[in-house]
Formats: structure tokens, sequence, C-alpha cells
């Protein structure tokens, strides 16, 4: 008669959503649990109570609020009588409801209390931009964060300097691509170091185009409403960045490209079938060092692949006067006579826009006499760490729209009948852009990146592409050559 009662009084469960509280006790039902918390940290505390008589499981849910609105945190009918949350954020107060089940029904008789996890507001992050080699070969930036909470959970998105006050919005956004997009949830987010934790270095960042960033970092936890933002915002100093096939030049002297260097290809092109196919690009080390004329020489071109790796590859330097030294690559450049074959370091270009298909093909010195691009490449500091330098080949397009592309640099030979040699007797042209990176920071050396002082307008063009004469800011825009920007990530490796 009693359980009978109960089932009567006692009100449906729906396991999907939060429970109503009833308005009144229910009289005859369960009593409400009497709740302790312990083990409270700034991410995690438990609840635990003693047994409730005619109780055979019992119902919690947890919320706090956020924005003015009620965020449901985790709620579950379970048998034990305590339960644990993790991956929280500090220094939040928890609303906890705890009521006792009998026969599959929940009392009205609720427990109701609070819980603040630990934190406070002395609660501080420093977030560092780094510049940090990765495993294909280039220099991203890196956020490096120490943080006072150390089992914190938190995000780290760059967010353009003109966006800083929408912040939290911005990574909101970022949060929300990888869930959605990539159909990732919280674990897999911490497990690849996109969620960090305490201390800790963040993945590398790509960027599409270029501009003025800072790193912000923010707490997250995870929620039945997906994974929550805090509204603490820490920021770090701002830096500049820019993509990596960006064609902006950075301050440097002649001595700064002196040195040991690790130069990475695009790809490598050969041929198959009658086809060009493109090959993972190579990396090999070099060494630029100063000529005797004041130029500058690059030995190990092409590493083991090249056997006359050992002949300096020219380097001819220049410096605007404004302190932005670069260096250009004039070819072709003779190397030596061996065995009746003429070896010379040469450019190899793409012709388009003429009747016939896209060709490549060697760049002739004779072309030179009606196309300036005898200058075949250009190199350039592609940071303010100076650590990295990219090269990237020339272009001309004539006002009929035909056009060379220089392509690759590599050794091409020319026997006594005239005939071309392929070196290694294959097509197999390292295509640019190269990028070298300075040995030591290849080797582990991480730097921080300079606080600023170069912003977006006061930017040097190296241009790539367009006219030999080179493109403005304005001309780039126009052509699609710089858009707007947003720093992206590689799943599971930033890139973005």
């Amino acid at each position: 008669m009693a359980s009978a009662a109960m089932a009567f009084a006692c009100s449906d469960v729906d396991p999907d959503a939060p429970e109503t509280p009833g308005e009144q006790t229910g009289d005859g039902e369960p009593a409400a649990p009497e709740v302790i918390f312990s083990d409270i940290t700034s991410t995690s505390f438990t609840a635990s109570w003693k047994e409730v008589s005619g109780a055979d499981g019992y119902r919690y849910e947890v919320t706090f609020v956020e924005d003015g609105a009620t965020v449901t945190v985790a709620f579950e009918n379970i048998e034990e009588t305590s339960f644990a949350l993790s991956s929280l954020q500090p220094a939040v107060e928890y609303k906890v409801r705890v009521a006792a089940r009998a026969e599959g029904k929940t009392s009205r008789n609720w427990f109701e209390g609070s819980v603040t996890t630990a934190g406070g507001s002395d609660m501080s992050f420093t977030v560092i931009p780094v510049e940090k080699y990765s495993s294909d070969g280039y220099v991203y930036p890196h956020a490096m964060v120490e943080t006072s909470v150390e089992d914190v959970y938190y995000w780290v998105s760059a967010v353009p300097v003109e966006s800083m006050a929408e912040a939290r919005a911005w990574i909101q956004e970022d949060i929300q691509y990888y869930t959605d997009y990539y159909g990732v949830g919280w674990d897999e987010l911490v497990e690849a170091g996109l969620i960090m934790n305490g201390t800790a270095e963040s993945p590398g960042f790509n960027f599409t185009n270029y501009g003025d960033f800072c790193f912000a970092a923010v707490p997250v936890s995870n929620t039945l409403s997906g994974i929550t933002v805090s509204s603490d915002v820490y920021f770090s100093h701002q830096f500049f960045a820019a993509s990596l096939q960006s064609a902006i030049s950075f301050p440097a002297e002649k001595d700064d490209y002196i040195g040991e260097w690790t130069l990475v290809t695009s790809a490598t092109l050969r041929s198959e079938g009658g086809y060009f196919v493109e090959d993972k690009g190579e990396i090999f080390n070099v060494t630029i060092s100063a000529a005797a004329d004041g130029a500058l020489e690059m030995r190990g071109w092409g590493g083991s692949r090249n056997k006359y790796s050992s002949s300096p590859l020219r380097l001819g330097y220049a410096d605007d006067g404004d302190g932005y030294g670069a260096f250009t690559i004039t070819l072709p450049q003779t190397i030596t006579t061996d065995s009746g074959v003429e070896w010379q370091y040469y450019s190899w270009c793409t012709f388009y826009g003429g009747a016939t298909d896209v060709t490549y093909f060697p760049f002739d010195e004779t072309y030179g006499e009606q196309i300036p691009l005898a200058e075949g490449f250009s190199g350039f500091a592609a940071n303010l760490n100076r650590t990295v330098i990219k090269i990237f080949g020339k272009q001309f397009t004539a006002s009929d729209g035909t056009g060379f592309l220089i392509t690759a640099l590599w050794p091409y030979g020319t026997d006594a009948s005239g005939e071309g040699v392929y070196l290694n007797g294959e097509h197999s042209e390292p295509v640019e852009m190269y990028y070298l990176v300075r040995k030591d920071v290849a080797e582990g050396d991480v730097l921080e990146i300079p606080d600023n002082p170069a912003s977006s307008s006061s930017l040097h063009f190296s241009v790539p592409q367009g006219s030999e004469a080179g493109m403005g800011l304005e001309e780039l825009v126009e052509g699609g050559l710089v858009g707007e920007m947003k720093p992206v990530h590689n799943l599971f490796y930033r890139n973005i």
C-alpha cells in the first residue's frame, strides 16, 4: 500500500533533460539526500551523501550560469551515492541538485546547493608567441602558455588585432569549426592538444595571409551543451604573422644570410609515362657564405642528388637602402665540363597563355634577350627573427597574356652536339617555393616572436607573381593574391 502511494506521488523522469522541481514536498516519498562536497579543485569536485531510506537509486543535475543563461553541465540517474565531475572551469559556482529514486520514479524532495571551483580571481595566464620548427620543414607560430592554475583547461586562438574585442566569439567559432566539421569532441581535442591543460605549448599555427595578431587563451569546460567558453580572455603581446606562401620581406642585412641552413623544396617534378608528376618536397642542408666580390655563395644545393652540390651557387646580394637586404639568383651559371658535357645551374620554367598547352622546359639564356628573367629567383628574410628565408621564382607576363613562370632551379647539361642532358638521366627538378630555416632552429631552438615592430602599414613585398616590375598591395588584393586574413588550423596540427 505504501509502495503504491509512493509510485503515484513521484513524478516520471525524462532521462534526456533536467527535471523541473515540484512545487510542494512529496509527502511519503524518499527524503532529499544530505549532500557534501569534497576534493574541490579548479576543474573538478566530488558530491556524496548517505543512503536514503526507501531509495533504490538517485538523480543528480549540475548547472551554472553564463551570460545570464543556465548551462547544463551534467545529469544522470545512478545507483551510487556519489558522483565526481571534471573538465570544469575555475572559480565558477555550480548549482547541484540531487534527489532519490524508487521504482523508476524520482522524488520531488530535492537537495539543492552549490559548490564553487577553486582558482579565484587571481588566476593568471602568461601567453608568449614563439616560432618553432615543424615536421614539414617550416617554422610556425606557437603559443607558450603558463598559468597559475595548473589543471585548468583552455583554448588558444590567433585573433587579429582589430578583432580583440570579439576574441571570445572568435574562439567559440574556432571551436565550433572543429566539433562540427571534423565531428570530434572534448576528448579528441584534448588528446590532440587543441584543448590545452595547465602550462603547455599549443600546436603550430599557419595563416592564410598576413596581419597583426595576438594569441588569446580562454578557459573552457565540457558540458552537455557543448564546449563552453569563459568570459575571461588572456592575451599575448601583438605580433606580425604571414603565411608560408606570402611574399613579404623583413629587415635583414648581409650577415643575416650567412650561415648553416636547412632547405626545403615544395615538390620534386619528374616525368612518368609522358606526363609530369610531383613528388613530395625534399629537405637538405646548405651553407651560405660571403663571396670574394661581395656577393653570396650557397653550397649544398640538391643534397646527395646533385653530384655538383659542392659547386657554389652564386647569390647576388642587394640592399634597398631601407635595411631590407635580399638576394637574387641569376641563371644560368656554369658549373663545370664533365665528360664532354657542360653543366650549368639552370632555371626551369613554365610557359603559359599561348595557343599550345602549358609547357615546361629549361629557360634558355637566349630568352633573356627579350624577356627580363635572367634573375630567375629572389630570396629574402621571411620573419622578424631572420631565421627563415623564402626563395620564389620570378614571373613575366607579356601584353598578349603569354608569359613565363620560373618553376625550378636544377643543373642541366649540354653535350658537344648541343643536345640537352638531364642530371641523373631524368627529370627530377626541385620545385619552388624554397624556404630555408636556420640550422639551430631546425635542430630545436625556439625563439620568441618580437613585439610587433612590423605592421601591415609598413610591408615590403618581394613579389613572386605579376609583372617583372612587381605589384603593389592594391594590385595584389585586386589580383586575389592577398585576401581576408584568417588563421586556420590543420586537424590535430593547427594550420593552420
